[in-house]
């Protein structure tokens, strides 16, 4: 990292570092709850078919 002697630039620099970690991480937590969601979606499936199993609607 090049330091600017304009602390102003020095500033923006360090923001525009800060930033970039932040997308990264939000990227991250993004994919994790992608992953979570489809977890739960499959798990709601499992539970609506047992269900419906159960009460003989569904003839699996």
């Amino acid at each position: 990292m090049n330091i600017l002697k304009d602390e102003h630039i020095y500033h923006l620099k360090i923001d525009s570092r800060a930033m970039a970690l932040a997308y990264k991480e939000m990227g991250e937590l993004n994919l994790h709850i992608s992953r979570e969601m489809d977890y739960l979606e499959w798990e709601a499936h499992k539970i609506l078919e047992s269900f419906l199993e159960k009460i003989k609607i569904l003839d699996i």
